[in-house]
């Protein structure tokens, strides 16, 4: 428990300097590229880049964005039903529009995976494919 709340925190995945972190070796990152790193904490559990509301914690992800004139997320990547999906709505809470890129996307669970993206349908997440963004 943690300020009251049921509190589980993953085994370590992702983590800096392993190959759980690297990007993919066709992925075109720049040195002028914005790179947030988010879950950084071990003491609590961090699904969304902008933090964990429910425990009162928070991260400078939205202040960053919007520093930089973004206001719109395009988001994708591990897991649809935990990581993206907070963040997606989160994002959408926090005004941005959001566009989920559904086939740069993997969930834990079907069940989840379908829940989650109901979720983020009703929060205003947008969910394309990226053929449908390139159309």
């Amino acid at each position: 428990m943690v300020n009251g709340l049921p509190h589980t925190l993953w085994p370590a995945h992702c983590e800096e300097g392993t190959v759980g972190a690297s990007f993919h070796k066709d992925l075109d990152v720049r040195d002028s590229d914005f790179v947030y790193n988010k879950g950084t904490s071990k003491d609590w559990e961090e699904y969304s880049a902008f933090g964990n509301s429910e425990m009162g914690k928070f991260t400078t992800f939205a202040e960053e964005l919007r520093s930089r004139g973004i206001s719109k997320l395009y988001i994708c990547g591990l897991a649809t039903d935990y990581c993206v999906c907070e963040t997606a709505i989160d994002g959408a809470d926090q005004g941005f529009s959001v566009v989920l890129l559904e086939d740069l996307t993997r969930g834990i669970a079907p069940d989840t995976t379908r829940r989650a993206k109901a979720r983020m349908r009703s929060a205003g997440v947008e969910i394309q494919t990226v053929d449908q963004l390139l159309t």
